[in-house]
């Protein structure tokens, strides 16, 4: 809705009407994802999804996605990720001067510690495909090394803690709202390597189907959490649009993080408990 403001200069000047449109976030079933990443009134972010329409859903937005962040995928190999790039995307405090190694964000977890307590993990299971995409920090996370080892090669699923028939970080004792980044990073990883990788409603699946799951539960979590602070610099350092550690770099964004009802939008109609989930 527009807001008019009429100002008065002086009653031999014209009336200026100054009109204010606010930016309208990206359509989709399921509420759009709750607070989104508040990402749709900014300006630098409209304009990076402008190819996208609000009629695009399924494949045909899945494949416009896919346009927008491949040619910038990040080309670093599994074993330098950690000096490329996690030393300086995973941090608490961007601007620090003291040793970025003394501040790593542990994923699952939010506490703050140093690289030589974590590993890193696949959250698209390496032996699942996420070879394919382990050269990419949107995907690959530091991890305190018990929890990598908790987890194991498990599909995320809600209220089981194994390693290989479905795990949950809430139920595994660890932090509740990364059951929304779970669902986000994987939700990016199906669209980057959209012709590898393939998300299933199941608890689980064979390993050479290069699937991960559960469907159903990951896009009711990404509804569920919202996009918080942590990961939306997270996803403004890696594109370069602020340093960390005097660091700076040119990598494509994580779409679900900018716009969450992308998501209901692409997978929501693949059966009843998901038409459910996301409203439709």
């Amino acid at each position: 809705m527009k807001k008019i403001f009429k100002l008065a200069l002086f009653s031999s000047l014209s009336i200026f009407l100054i009109s204010c449109t606010p930016s309208k976030s990206g359509g989709g079933g399921g509420g759009g994802g709750g607070g989104g990443g508040g990402g749709s009134e900014d300006s630098y972010i409209k304009k990076y999804y402008s190819s996208v329409s609000d009629e695009m859903s399924g494949d045909e937005l899945k494949n416009q996605l896919y346009s927008i962040i491949h040619p910038a995928k990040a080309t670093s190999d599994y074993d330098a990720i950690w000096s490329k790039y996690l030393l300086y995307s995973d941090v608490s405090n961007p601007e620090g001067t003291g040793k970025a190694s003394e501040d790593i964000i542990a994923f699952y977890r939010g506490t703050v510690g140093k690289r030589s307590d974590m590993n890193k993990e696949h959250v698209w299971p390496k032996s699942r495909g996420g070879d394919k995409i382990e050269g990419d920090p949107h995907m690959v996370r530091p991890t305190l090394t018990a929890d990598n080892t908790s987890r194991g090669n498990s599909f995320y699923v809600e209220g089981k803690a194994t390693e290989h028939d479905g795990w949950d970080p809430l139920a595994d004792g660890m932090t509740e709202s990364y059951r929304g980044d779970c669902a986000r990073i994987i939700f990016y990883c199906a669209v980057q390597e959209k012709d590898f990788l393939t998300l299933v409603d199941k608890e689980s699946d064979a390993v050479s189907n290069r699937t991960m799951g559960k469907l159903s539960d990951l896009l009711k979590w990404n509804l569920q959490y919202n996009v918080d602070d942590r990961e939306k610099r997270r996803n403004d350092i890696l594109n370069g649009r602020i340093t960390s550690y005097k660091h700076q770099f040119s990598l494509n964004r994580n779409p679900f993080i900018d716009h969450p009802e992308y998501a209901c939008r692409i997978w929501g109609g693949t059966n009843a408990n998901t038409k459910k989930i996301c409203g439709m």
